[in-house]
């Protein structure tokens, strides 16, 4: 007659709600209660251990800005009528991959039923992004005008522009501070950490535009330069709320228990102070001429939508019991959704000065509770 053995199962089944066969009494202590149903679901060290958490990441993030468009080619028009974007392109700046990092510090507060206290520095590099187009001027339609002249007087709207280049640089700072707790539910494999904090930011954005083309009181192209320069600079913090998960895929496999799904929603309302300064002018025989310069400053809360979904993976060492430090290692895909953050263009267009800045790419990181 063939003989099962249940003892595998349920050792597995012992251990994820939290007992082990061996001493019960031991793992009970290392997973303190923090009410009733819900646990501790953080790294589980031992009693000499500080609860002390420090982590750096590598981003690889991509800045995509709305509302940055300089010019249209294939512009279709009857002479009468204003003219309209055909099937052409919109040439705004060639956004790429700019590499920054994340450092972090987090520590538990054991005696206040494990609330932990996180603070978080992020850090974006500062490349420019550039793109210059040789166009046809005969198709080809400035989004801005920066000589008033050029729109009208007897001169052709689309007559001016010959090539145009565009660049965009970001000065990217993001500082978050959280209180948060790490709970779990004694049964389940599924940890998670409800927070709430401050965000505070301090961001620049140079963008600079020029023409090149038709003076307006020639017929012949000449070198001719028009430029746009506008700056805005945002500075501000507000409350930030969300949720950090991480589910144990494999909990009683050998190999796989410590692989995890992780994934964070938040959401942050920063108010603040946002100047932008606007400036037009034409170079003529070698000297700059201003046509225009304003300044705005405004009061407003913009609201911050961030989400991250990705992989880690955990593990306990060092002392008696293997339970004196952690180390985790993950990959993310993070995203962040600023809404109406850029006002570069509201002295020209108060209408559409509102244009969202999204930030994505991919973070690899790791942290270490000692």
């Amino acid at each position: 007659m063939r003989s099962y053995s249940f003892l595998p199962i349920l050792c597995c089944l012992f251990s994820s709600v939290g007992f082990s066969a061996a001493s019960s009494t031991k793992v009970v202590e290392a997973i303190p209660q923090l009410s009733e149903g819900v646990t501790y679901g953080g790294p589980n060290l031992s009693d000499n251990a500080w609860q002390i958490q420090l982590g750096a990441d590598y981003i690889l993030w991509l800045v995509t800005q709305e509302g940055l468009e300089t010019a249209f080619s294939n512009i279709t028009t009857d002479g009468a009528s204003p003219a309209i974007p055909g099937m052409g392109t919109a040439y705004q700046p060639e956004f790429k991959l700019r590499s920054g990092f994340k450092v972090h510090a987090d520590v538990v507060l054991r005696e206040s039923e494990n609330v932990d206290l996180f603070l978080q520095y992020i850090w974006l590099g500062r490349n420019t992004n550039t793109v210059s187009n040789n166009t046809n001027i005969n198709l080809t339609y400035p989004s801005f005008f920066v000589n008033p002249i050029d729109s009208g007087n007897g001169h052709p709207i689309t007559g001016f522009v010959n090539s145009t280049t565009t660049s965009y640089q970001l000065y990217y700072n993001v500082l978050d501070f959280e209180i948060g707790r790490y709970s779990k539910l004694a049964s389940s494999n599924l940890s998670f950490r409800p927070f709430w904090g401050i965000r505070g930011t301090w961001q620049k954005v140079n963008w600079n535009t020029v023409y090149y083309g038709k003076a307006e009181d020639s017929q012949v192209v000449g070198n001719t330069a028009r430029n746009i320069y506008a700056q805005q600079k945002t500075n501000g913090a507000g409350v930030r709320g969300g949720l950090n998960l991480a589910w144990n895929l494999f909990p009683c496999h050998v190999h796989l228990k410590n692989i995890k799904i992780l994934g964070t929603a938040a959401l942050a309302g920063i108010y603040g102070q946002t100047t932008v300064n606007w400036k037009t002018g034409e170079v003529k025989s070698g000297q700059f001429i201003t046509y225009q310069y304003t300044q705005d400053q405004i009061y407003r809360i913009t609201p911050v939508f961030d989400l991250s979904i990705g992989l880690g993976w955990d593990c306990s060492f060092g002392g008696d019991c293997c339970d004196r430090y952690n180390v985790e290692l993950h990959a993310l895909w993070d995203t962040q959704s600023w809404v109406n953050f850029s006002r570069l263009d509201l002295p020209s267009f108060q209408s559409s000065g509102q244009n969202n800045m999204t930030v994505q790419g991919f973070t690899v990181g790791l942290s270490l509770t000692f």
